[in-house]
């Protein structure tokens, strides 16, 4: 009676310790190193396989998302009466987190608060949170 319980508990930790998580997907941050004074918005192009974009979390700014062909199109626009800062602009849902540096963001437009175009002059980084 007692091998067959001590055989199952050797099952068990076997089992547990075998099934690391292998998943390398999660999120991924787009980070902004340098933005124009006064950008209120930003069109960005991610080129790799995002899956999906949000806010960073306490962010207040709006984040919307679109696949275009191999690429992600995210737009991102500050709350009326403020501007885009530097540091964490956009959570990406990606399916590798270790080829973070594999993906390139560039700035396709930009706007001020005014809503008229202003160079899109803005550099980031992608950073593994």
């Amino acid at each position: 009676m007692k091998r067959p319980a001590l055989l199952l508990c050797v099952l068990i930790a076997v089992a547990t310790t075998a099934c690391p998580d292998d998943d390398p997907g999660g999120d991924v941050v787009i980070n902004a190193k340098a933005v124009p004074l006064g950008m209120r918005a930003v069109l960005l192009t991610v080129r790799g396989a995002a899956t999906a974009a949000a806010a960073p979390a306490g962010s207040g700014n709006r984040v919307v998302a679109s696949p275009a062909g191999d690429s992600l199109r995210i737009a991102v626009i500050a709350p009326v009466g403020a501007t885009l800062a530097v540091g964490p602009l956009v959570r990406l849902t990606v399916p590798d987190r270790a080829a973070a540096a594999s993906y390139v963001v560039s700035a396709v437009q930009a706007s001020d608060v005014t809503n008229g175009l202003i160079p899109a002059t803005v550099t980031f980084t992608v950073l593994v949170p």
